[in-house]
This record gives structure tokens, C-alpha cells and sequence, in this order.
């Protein structure tokens, strides 16, 4: 519950961010279908990754960030590319980890972070949430957990305003934890999180058409890994029996389209690096469609999205700088339960986080964040053309995190540290 210091820090913070206008990005002119980036909260130090979610009706999007002061911040972008004011959700949190954000089909706004509560080292994975066209109403607790590093909490928005979330609970000093689950009714609170009886890492989890949840994680020892798929149907308190997928994995995601369609996809360990990705089935099943060879990954993990009509597109880095100063970027369009022939191209840059996928319109781009030497070292957003690899800048970026990628209406939003102070918005309608 919300203490009285802290409803009045959180008051406090809320009248202070009514002042922080979105304001214009300095920089080149944007590509075309992209809009200038406006910045969001101007005057906060984001500190970490910028978080994007779409609501499940596609008029809103999610922004959520950290700040240098332990505060947590979300915002809604609409449809026609209006950004609203910076709310804040938290303040004077502890080295705030995995901040997930997500918006429901009833306009409710949840954001979802792990963060330490003492100074032994104990964490808890807590959230807050802010109703349709409100501010947040302060911090709840999901639950307790051992260590804020190995609790990696994922959200998402199911149908009918129901969110869900699955996290790692590790005890401290401990090597074998448990995965939990636990869903909020509109309007309520987290139900007690729910033990899936074993332990699991990097778990993930999307919504599935039916009002359920589509889940995937690892589990077993390190370097002998599986990776698992279940599903919750709608109201379960719990996942049903996982399928196992692959083995011997490294690093994976997990992309679902509306339709109920869902990639995983994952690198193994060994000598080089190597990704794949496998079509499954949202119900509890074996998975199908064959396992399908992306091609060397340099590093991060190949990420997907499901268009229309099935249309998969994978994104991944192909080749780390080396001989050739540049990073090399790839990507694939697919359909069915085929991946695509790769195509890659030059990032334009010696250092570039995970490359993102966007579908705009049928057309296939890769968003990401590359570091540049010319005319001084500095990083900055690009949108490529997958299919032909041209590159273009959205704008100059505080990080090289990988930018925020979510879909609004028929359009895109992307969001990054801006250079100067706060989140860079630019919307492609």
C-alpha cells in the first residue's frame, strides 16, 4: 500500500511532471512515414532500456523508464502520434531492474519492476497502476523474492483487463529458484503468485486471442538448457504442461500474433553462435513447424513480429565489428512456418544493441541503436529497410540501448533515451 511520505513524493513528482511538455528532438529531418521525435519528460536522467507496450486495442501505446534517481515513469502515445505527460509511478526505488510496462483493452496503464529492499540484499518484484486518463495510485507489492538479478519479472496485458506476470524467484545465495505466476483483475490487485512447481530462467510471456497466456522460459542446468512452451488459458491460475522446443540454448524470445500464432526463437551454445526459431502452437501440445536456421549471431538473440495474414519477420546482428570496423545486421521475411531467406546489411556503426523488427504497412524495417565515429563517437535510433538494408536516423540517443518498439493503430512507436534528458518518441503512422 502507499505510505503518506510517499503519496505526498508521488503528488509532488506528479505536479512536477505537468511542466514537462513533450518537447521537439534536435537533429537531422526524420525518414519519411516517421514523425520528428518529441521528447517526453525533458528533464529526468533516464537510466536503463525505454520499455514499449501496445494496448490490445492498438489506439494506445505504453513508454515506461527508470530514472537516475530511482524513480519509475510511464506515458501513453495515442494513435495520432500525440504523446502525453510523464506520469510518475514510483520514487526512490533501489537499483530498479527489468521494468516491464504494459496497457490493458480498458485503458489501465500497469507497470511491473524488480528492486532491492535491504541491505542484505532482498528484492521484491512490485508494480503500480494508473486508470484511464489518471495518474498512478502508488506502489503494490507482487511478492517478495531472494535476488532482484534473477528475478526478471515479464508482463503482459491479456483480454478482458486482465494482466499476468511470470518471474523467478532465487533465493539469496541460492543456485535453484522457482517460477511463479500471477494474474490482476481489472480494477484489482495481483492475485498470491503461484509456484509452476520447478525452476525455469528468462522467462517471457504474451497474451494469447483467447483471453489467455502464451509463456516460454529455460530450464536445467547451465549449458544443457531446454527451451519450454505453455499456455494459460483464460482465468487459469496457473500454466498448463510445457512442451519442450529446443535444447542446448543460449538466449531466447517469444513473439505471438493475434491470431494465436507463436515463434520462439533462441541461440545455442557451443563454438559459434548460431540462431533458430521454431513456429508452435498456442495450445499445450508439441510444437510444429521445423526448427529453422537463422545464421550466425554475433551477439543478443534473433527478435520477431507476426503481421498479417502470418507474415513473420526476424531480426538479429549477424557479424560483430572485427576486420571490418561496421557491425553487419540481418534480417528475414517469412510466412507460414517458413523464416525467409536472410538478408544482411551494414549497420553503419562499430557497436549496436539487438536489432529490433517493425512491420509498417506491410513493409519490412529493422529499428536499432548504433554507436558512430563521424564527426565524434555518439549514438543514435536507425530505421533500415529489411529488404534493402538503406538506413536512415530517427535521431541522436543518450545510450546504445535498444529502443522501444510497439505497434499504435496501423503505425509504429519507437522510443529511446534522448540525448539531451528524458524518452525520444517518434511515431510512423
Amino acid at each position: 500500500m502507499t505510505t503518506p511520505r510517499r503519496s505526498f513524493v508521488l503528488a509532488a513528482l506528479t505536479a512536477a511532471a505537468g511542466a514537462l511538455a513533450a518537447a521537439p528532438v534536435a537533429g537531422a529531418a526524420p525518414p519519411a512515414g516517421f514523425s520528428a521525435p518529441a521528447t517526453l519528460a525533458p528533464d529526468v536522467q533516464v537510466s536503463g532500456p525505454v520499455v514499449t507496450a501496445a494496448a490490445a486495442s492498438g489506439a494506445t501505446t505504453a513508454v515506461a523508464f527508470a530514472d537516475a534517481r530511482g524513480g519509475v515513469w510511464a506515458g501513453r502515445v495515442r494513435a495520432d502520434g500525440t504523446v502525453g505527460s510523464p506520469l510518475p509511478a514510483a520514487s526512490r526505488q533501489r537499483s530498479v531492474r527489468d521494468l516491464q510496462v504494459a496497457m490493458t483493452d480498458q485503458g489501465e496503464l500497469v507497470v511491473v519492476w524488480s528492486t532491492v529492499v535491504s541491505r542484505s540484499g532482498r528484492a521484491a518484484v512490485r508494480y503500480a497502476v494508473a486508470a484511464p486518463g489518471r495518474s498512478f495510485s502508488g506502489i503494490r507489492l507482487v511478492a517478495s523474492t531472494g535476488t532482484d538479478s534473477g528475478a526478471t519479472p515479464r508482463l503482459a496485458a491479456l483480454r478482458g483487463g486482465t494482466t499476468a506476470v511470470i518471474f523467478r524467484d532465487l533465493p539469496l545465495g541460492g543456485r535453484i529458484g522457482v517460477l511463479r505466476y500471477a494474474r490482476r483483475a481489472p480494477h484489482g490487485t495481483f492475485d498470491a503468485p503461484r509456484s509452476l512447481g520447478h525452476d525455469g530462467v528468462s522467462p517471457e510471456i504474451a497474451a494469447a486471442p483467447g483471453g489467455g497466456a502464451l509463456l516460454a522460459w529455460k530450464r536445467g542446468p547451465i549449458g544443457r538448457r531446454t527451451l519450454e512452451v505453455a499456455s494459460a488459458q483464460r482465468g487459469a491460475t496457473l500454466p498448463g504442461r510445457a512442451s519442450s522446443v529446443a535444447g542446448d540454448v543460449r538466449d531466447i524470445q517469444l513473439a505471438a500474433g493475434a491470431d494465436g500464432t507463436t515463434w520462439v526463437a533462441w541461440t545455442c551454445r557451443g563454438g559459434a553462435i548460431t540462431g533458430f526459431a521454431r513456429r508452435t502452437r498456442a495450445a499445450n501440445v508439441a510444437a510444429v513447424g521445423p526448427v529453422r536456421a537463422l545464421g550466425p549471431v554475433a551477439y543478443g538473440v534473433p527478435h520477431q513480429t507476426i503481421g498479417a495474414a502470418g507474415a513473420i519477420l526476424t531480426a538479429w546482428s549477424a557479424q560483430g565489428p572485427g576486420a571490418q570496423p561496421h557491425v553487419r545486421l540481418a534480417s528475414a521475411l517469412g510466412s507460414g512456418t517458413a523464416t525467409g531467406t536472410p538478408v544482411p546489411f551494414d549497420a553503419g556503426g562499430f557497436s549496436q544493441t539487438s536489432p529490433l523488427p517493425g512491420l509498417l504497412h506491410g513493409a519490412p524495417l529493422v529499428l536499432f541503436t548504433r554507436q558512430v565515429d563521424t564527426p565524434t563517437f555518439h549514438p543514435e535510433v536507425a530505421v533500415a529497410n529489411a529488404a534493402r538494408g538503406e538506413t536512415t536516423v530517427l535521431g541522436p540517443a543518450a545510450t546504445i540501448s535498444t529502443p522501444g518498439v510497439a505497434r499504435v493503430g496501423d503505425g509504429l512507436v519507437v522510443a529511446w533515451a534522448a540525448q539531451r534528458g528524458g524518452v525520444a518518441v517518434s511515431v510512423a503512422r
